[in-house]
């Protein structure tokens, strides 16, 4: 009886480390409607990747079940790292002055407007993770809503101030 209890109470742990895990990755998508600060975003994103490794971490060294259980932790690191990685190449492709010209919109102007589409580009992840037989649509259909945050975060600034043209 005392295994039978350890085990559903381990099965109950690891069940707990992954959805904390869940959790945390979509809490810091939902954070892209409240800052607009997209290198604060980004470094908002590697401390996300920190904190769910340490869940990795947890789930493993909790005994009892299978670890194919965790790869939804593995996951949620390599999502983390993907987004911060694709919005750190998009703020060193722009001229840094209009980098700091947009985070300055973005600090006076209603986030939500691209948070959403982070959260969208977060749930394309998702979906690419669950389903493995139509992995290259949803890799294609991930890269789109990722590529629609970004636009925009970027565009939205100068569609208000310029009617949709850069500088």
């Amino acid at each position: 009886m005392y295994t039978l209890a350890s085990g559903l109470s381990a099965m109950s742990s690891k069940k707990q480390v992954n959805r904390l895990g869940a959790e945390y990755m979509f809490l810091a998508f939902e954070s892209f409607d409240v800052y607009g600060d997209i290198r604060y975003l980004i470094r908002l994103m590697n401390t996300a990747h920190e904190a769910i490794s340490r869940f990795k971490d947890m789930h493993g060294k909790v005994q009892g079940l299978d670890e194919t259980e965790g790869k939804d932790l593995v996951f949620y690191t390599e999502y983390t790292t993907f987004i911060a990685d694709a919005m750190q190449r998009r703020v060193d492709e722009i001229d840094p002055e209009i980098v700091d010209e947009v985070i300055d919109y973005w600090q006076m102007h209603d986030c939500k407007k691209f948070g959403a589409k982070a959260l969208d580009a977060a749930k394309a992840g998702s979906r690419l993770y669950l389903s493995r037989e139509v992995k290259k649509i949803y890799i294609q259909n991930r890269d789109i809503k990722v590529d629609q945050f970004l636009d925009a975060y970027f565009g939205l600034p100068f569609k208000d101030k310029n009617k949709g043209k850069w500088k």
